[in-house]
């Protein structure tokens, strides 16, 4: 027999305090009856309480929560073996964090680009349940933010604190190739899966290298979707202060308000050059189906099949055994010639 989780154990040091208190309990409730009544027999009062039975109503009480205890910890037993096998794809998901990314553009409803990105991620996300995601972010450079994992609540988890601010500010000046570099970096070279980048930007760039990275993501034979997020209309590009607020809008050269617009030439020729495709978030949930269609469509590989041994959980014994106890405490009279107790509406 085995735990699966073990660290439950460290509630079983209620049992021990539960049974000192119900004992200073009934030591402090016989004290106040020998005051009150100053020597009259109990007889008197019509009620006869049973030490014998509060004990076992306290010790039904104490097994129950034990027995909870051991339910919480999971004990399992009856092991077998099982062959696993499992397809899938490894997808890289690359998120542009620069300022631009905090415009929000009329063409997204009231959403900022990068909220809107990460709304139409989750979405993606939801649609690949069985595949690898990993979370990269760029602006000026690139970092892997969530390796590859099949924890899609952990990618959640990073995706939900993502924020245009990451990067320092010195680091402003978006760069493509860093981008697509740094999503090749986490994947597995030695991984038989499919692999995908996923690019999620307003394609405003500040970069020439961008056909080195392309070469290599061909090499490694990885297709690049694009995801261009904003309009060609433009907006201003707020800066915000600690609690959120705009308190003023970048600036150009002349001192006048910057306007980013969509840029969505880099982002196609990404795509175009890695056999991927190239949308607009701005165009609904038409995109959304687009891609994963295209993405579900891309072939996967069968990993290597594992034995594994598993484990029948068995919670459900001790379980039922504390429910039991709970109702013996519950039914249980206290009172000396009464079994059970006598419940009045």
């Amino acid at each position: 027999m085995k735990f699966f989780q073990p660290e439950y154990w460290f509630l079983l040091i209620v049992v021990p305090l539960l049974a000192l208190f119900f004992l200073w309990s009934w030591q402090k409730r016989k004290r106040d009856r020998d005051i009150f009544l100053r020597g009259m027999p109990l007889e008197n009062l019509g009620v006869n309480f049973a030490s014998g039975k509060v004990a076992a109503r306290a010790a039904f009480l104490l097994l129950a929560f034990a027995f909870a205890v051991v339910a919480l910890a999971r004990p399992q037993w009856g092991a077998y073996q099982e062959l696993v096998k499992r397809e899938g794809l490894d997808v890289m998901v690359v998120l542009d964090v620069s300022r631009s990314m905090d415009v929000e553009d009329e063409s997204l409803g009231g959403l900022s680009r990068l909220d809107k990105a990460k709304l139409e991620i989750s979405r993606l996300r939801k649609r690949l349940p069985g595949d690898r995601l990993g979370l990269a972010l760029f602006d000026r450079d690139a970092f892997i933010y969530c390796p590859l994992t099949l924890d899609h609540s952990a990618f959640d988890m990073y995706l939900d604190v993502v924020k245009a601010d990451l990067m320092p500010a010195e680091g402003q000046g978006t760069r493509l190739s860093r981008a697509v570099q740094t999503a090749l970096n986490g994947f597995d070279p030695e991984s038989k899966q499919s692999k995908i980048i996923v690019v999620f930007s307003d394609g405003e760039t500040f970069d020439d290298n961008l056909d080195e990275a392309l070469d290599k993501a061909k090499g490694m034979d990885v297709k690049i979707y694009t995801v261009g997020v904003g309009s060609t209309k433009g907006g201003l590009i707020p800066i915000k202060n600690k609690a959120g607020d705009v308190v003023d809008y970048v600036k150009d050269e002349s001192g006048a308000d910057a306007l980013s617009k969509l840029n969505p030439r880099a982002l196609e020729i990404m795509a175009s050059e890695t056999d991927g495709n190239f949308y607009l978030a701005s165009s609904g949930g038409r995109v959304l189906r687009s891609l994963v269609e295209d993405i579900t469509g891309f072939e996967k590989a069968e990993l290597e099949g594992k034995l594994i041994t598993q484990y029948e959980d068995r919670f459900q014994i001790p379980l039922l055994i504390s429910l039991l106890f709970f109702v013996l405490e519950f039914v249980l009279s206290d009172v000396k010639g009464t079994p059970l107790r006598v419940f009045v509406r």
